[in-house]
């Protein structure tokens, strides 16, 4: 999802920064040759497969700065400087036909000497440009078609959600979709998907109608609930990218007019005023009605400032927030605002620029004492004045279906926690803002009931020596128990897991896709 601080217009141009690529030109020399004849891959791309021999390969890999590299631009930024790893090679493909081939390519010459396919999105998650990969880009394939009739949207794979936001906002329709507009919709699906909309309408994947996907042999099938391989709809519903190349989503949208929306800047608070203003702004949203939502974010050593949103009659939000209204505040923007344009405004024109280490908890309930520990976690402990915690009201709709309804079964969950530690790249700073960050999650965890966020610690090693349950809690909504963390194990899909090993094995028992928060094949 990424760091929500409020950022620019999505409008607004990228910096022109000047790139040393000195060092990573060093870098790349030590990566291994792709397995496999290198003309395959080249007849079918032409200078869309780079390779860290060819003179565009860090512009492939989205270092930000290089000229046309930019968030939304020719060549799509690598959200997170932290995580901008050096594959063996990287595949822009432009249809499905490429994708297919691709993949075809990678069981046949990949999978054998344990080279993982690394598929590329939105360029939002952590582990969409790792080390030693053969990276699967799909920002060529980001269409998105809106039926207003129906009520739906067709998105394709390689999509990022504030696309799916601009083709939305003309029809006065929207679904939920994140938080950030550079998250790319395949992740943000498969893992779940979280936003701001998630109480009134719930997840993303609730109001997913339909995928397209290229699975683990090369073919291209349908998957939905009824005619088309239901069990596999089931599984990417909350099963990430274990399961085949999703090149095409179905949303379910729904009508959205003018919200009351806007964000309150609380004054510097004393003993305990921190504490219970959290409390607060959980009893008027999560324990609320659906409505109500919003966000907090705990900047450390700053003001705690408070979004709140009403998805539904603007004066109905007014009326309500302003009757639990807490202060005094250094800013209030509270009012009439465009859903699209004004609460989806967390974009990243520039790129994300500092370099990033989230992880987080999930929270079954809110309590005094875990607002006092977050209190103490964001002002005498924190790292820098850059890092964060966010908090995420959950529940509403997301707790109308069923644990086992959907893979993502974790539903009962109040409250999620988000880390953000943030600090220039390259900087000294690292090794104290991801310590700062595993301590926080650490203290957390007894709050938690032994629940994770796992889509969100992010690691700066990507390889498979380093790329270990200890070191990045990978890419999935998830679970840890105290057994699990024990035994450096993981069950990140709780209930679900046995019959999603099942389904695993039927679409990918050779384990082509496993460059993710991996589903071992039943055996």
């Amino acid at each position: 999802m990424g760091a929500l601080l409020p950022c620019g217009s999505r409008d607004k141009a990228p910096p022109k920064r000047p790139v040393d690529l000195s060092a990573a030109w060093r870098r790349a020399a030590e990566v291994p040759p792709l397995p496999g004849p290198n003309e395959e891959l080249e007849e079918l791309l032409g200078e869309r497969f780079q390779t860290p021999q060819k003179a565009e390969y860090h512009r492939a890999r989205g270092v930000l700065g290089i000229d046309d590299v930019a968030w939304d631009g020719l060549y799509r930024a690598t959200w997170n400087p932290d995580s901008t790893g050096f594959p063996c090679a990287i595949c822009s493909v432009q249809s499905v036909a490429e994708v297919q081939r691709v993949v075809k390519y990678a069981a046949q010459h990949c999978l054998p000497v344990q080279v993982r396919l690394c598929v590329a999105a939105g360029r939002h998650s952590h582990m969409c440009m790792l080390d030693n990969t053969l990276v699967l880009d799909l920002q060529g394939l980001s269409s998105v078609e809106v039926f207003p009739d129906l009520h739906l949207a067709k998105v394709q794979g390689g999509a990022q959600q504030g696309q799916l936001d601009v083709a939305c906002e003309p029809h006065g329709l929207a679904t939920t979709a994140g938080h950030n507009a550079s998250t790319g919709c395949g992740g943000l699906i498969l893992q779940g998907g979280h936003g701001f909309l998630e109480r009134m309408f719930g997840l993303v994947i609730d109001n997913l109608v339909e995928v397209e996907l290229v699975l683990a042999n090369g073919e291209l099938v349908k998957a939905n609930a009824n005619e088309h391989h239901p069990e596999l709809f089931w599984a990417i519903r909350g099963g990430g990218g274990n399961f085949g190349v999703v090149v095409s989503f179905t949303l379910r949208l729904h009508p959205l007019g003018p919200v009351y929306a806007g964000t309150q800047i609380h004054a510097a608070q004393g003993a305990g005023e921190r504490e219970e203003l959290l409390t607060k702004f959980f009893e008027k949203t999560v324990n609320g009605p659906d409505e109500a939502t919003g966000l907090v974010v705990l900047p450390c050593g700053g003001p705690m400032i408070e979004m709140l949103l009403w998805v539904g009659a603007p004066s109905q939000g007014q009326e309500y927030f302003q009757r639990r209204a807490s202060g005094p505040l250094l800013s209030d923007t509270m009012g009439v605002k465009s859903y699209h344009n004004d609460v989806q405004r967390f974009s990243d024109p520039d790129g994300n620029g500092k370099a990033v280490y989230q992880t987080g908890v999930l929270l079954p309930e809110w309590s005094k004492e875990a607002a006092a520990k977050i209190s103490e976690l964001v002002s005498s402990r924190a790292p820098n004045a850059s890092s964060a915690i966010l908090l995420l009201p959950l529940g509403g709709a997301v707790m109308h279906m069923r644990p086992e309804a959907t893979a993502y079964c974790f539903r009962s969950m109040k409250v999620w926690v988000l880390v953000s530690g943030q600090f220039e790249v390259n900087s000294e700073d690292r090794s104290k803002v991801v310590k700062w960050a595993r301590e926080v999650r650490h203290e957390l965890l007894p709050f938690s009931a032994g629940a994770g966020y796992g889509a969100l610690d992010e690691s700066a090693q990507h390889d498979a020596a380093t790329f270990a349950q200890d070191e990045s809690e990978g890419g999935a909504i998830g679970i840890f128990t105290n057994t699990v963390q024990i035994n450096k194990e993981r069950n990140i899909f709780g209930s679900n897991l046995g019959r999603l090993q099942q389904i695993k094995a039927k679409y990918d028992p050779n384990n082509v896709f496993r460059a993710n928060d991996n589903i071992v094949p039943a055996s």
